[in-house]
Parts: C-alpha cells; sequence; structure tokens
C-alpha cells in the first residue's frame, strides 16, 4: 500500500510554478534570455520539490513496515528494516522517526551505546519538530549508561530545543533529576525550584516535593 502524495503540497507547486511560467510569457520579450533563467530555476525547482515529496513518502512507507515488526514483537526484523532505510532517508522526518525507533530497539536490548550513536547521527539533519525528542531519547540512553552529569545537560539542550512549555518543564524536570543522580544537588534544586513556581505546570507538584527534600537534606 503507497502511502498518498500531499495534495495540498502538490496544489501550492502548482501555482507557485504555473504562476512563474505566466510571467514568463508575458515578459518574454522584454526579460529576453533571463526568462530562460527563470523557466530553468522554476521547473528545476519544481522536480526538487516534486522528487523530495516522493522521498518522504518513500520513507513513511518503510517506516510503517518496521514500526509494524516492532510492534508485533519481531525486533530482529525490525532492526533489519530500520538500518537498511536510514542511509537511504536521512534528514526525512520518517527517517528521523526510524532512527528514532532504531535506537528504542537498542536500548531494549541494553545497547545503550548504540542507541546513542544512532541518534548523534540523525540530530545531524533532523527536522525542526524532532529535534527535542531525538535530544532527549539521547540523554535517557546516557542515564541508562549512568552518565548522569551527561544526561542533565542533554536534557537542558532537549529544554533550549522546544518553545512548547510544558515539554520544556518535562526536559528541566529530567534535568534535575539526573543532577540528583549525578549527585550535583545545586543545580537539581535550582531547576526544581524553577518549575515550582509555575503553580499550573503539570510537574509543579513534585518540583515542591523534590524542593522540600533537598532543602531538609541541606540543613542536616
Amino acid at each position: 500500500m503507497t502511502v498518498p502524495i500531499n495534495s495540498k503540497a502538490s496544489m501550492a507547486g502548482d501555482d507557485a510554478l504555473e504562476n512563474a511560467l505566466d510571467w514568463i510569457r508575458l515578459n518574454a520579450r522584454a526579460v529576453g534570455i533571463g526568462a530562460a533563467v527563470i523557466a530553468v530555476a522554476a521547473a528545476g525547482w519544481w522536480f526538487y520539490r516534486d522528487a523530495e515529496i516522493n522521498k518522504e513518502n518513500a520513507a513513511g512507507k518503510a517506516y510503517m513496515e518496521a514500526q509494524r515488526s516492532a510492534q508485533a514483537g519481531n525486533l530482529p526484523l525490525a532492526q533489519a528494516d530500520l538500518e537498511k532505510m536510514l542511509p537511504r532517508y536521512h534528514g526525512t522526518t520518517s527517517g528521523t522517526l526510524a532512527a528514532i525507533l532504531l535506537a528504542q530497539v537498542h536500548y531494549q536490548n541494553g545497547k545503550y551505546p548504540d542507541g546513542v550513536k544512532v541518534l548523534e547521527a540523525a540530530a545531524v539533519a533532523a527536522p525542526d519538530q524532532l529535534r527535542a525528542p531525538l535530544q532527549a531519547l539521547m540523554a535517557a540512553g546516557l542515564v541508562d549508561q549512568k552518565k548522569y552529569a551527561d544526561a542533565a545537560k542533554g536534557y537542558l539542550k532537549a529544554a533550549d530545543m522546544t518553545s512548547e512549555e510544558n515539554a520544556k518543564e518535562g526536559y528541566q524536570a529530567e534535568a534535575a533529576r539526573a543532577w540528583q543522580l549525578a549527585g550535583n544537588q545545586a543545580e537539581a534544586l535550582k531547576l526544581w525550584k524553577a518549575i515550582a513556581e509555575h503553580l499550573d505546570s503539570p510537574h509543579a507538584a513534585e518540583a515542591r516535593v523534590r524542593v522540600g527534600e533537598l532543602e531538609a537534606a541541606q540543613v542536616k
């Protein structure tokens, strides 16, 4: 089953190309050779955009097949499919999702360094909307390797990558937990206090408890 091409994207591309060609037809005599250059550029842009849409669709189909294998519990097949598609669809949305899923497969098998390595490679060209969750998953792999200070820094980096407030505070809370595991109670307390100030935050209740615990420990 093929994934349908986004009709709105295709229509927008059609309109843009048609407008460019209409302008060229109306002004061809005035612009002379410049019109031919513009025509080539417009056509090249359209073919490039069409190829990118087709690439995303193909990547989406390959990702869904691998995801079905993972959901069915066939992790070896899912891993093989994901490793096959990553070089081909590097930088696409589905290619980045594939890297995230492959990292999770590695984590489930206890191969945390392998999972982090996959995510690091994907981060180079990841779409903006996936950069924060990708970074957070990388930090989670560092926690599992007991690299708590590096994990805390990774979660804070993920927090800086998102403008969505709940997600940002969620990453900051993970960073605070990692700092506590690293033994850096001062950094953890600073983060928990900042979160506790936002009374409507879903993390505020935990933050207040952690602040109380950490401040009590300082008194002892």
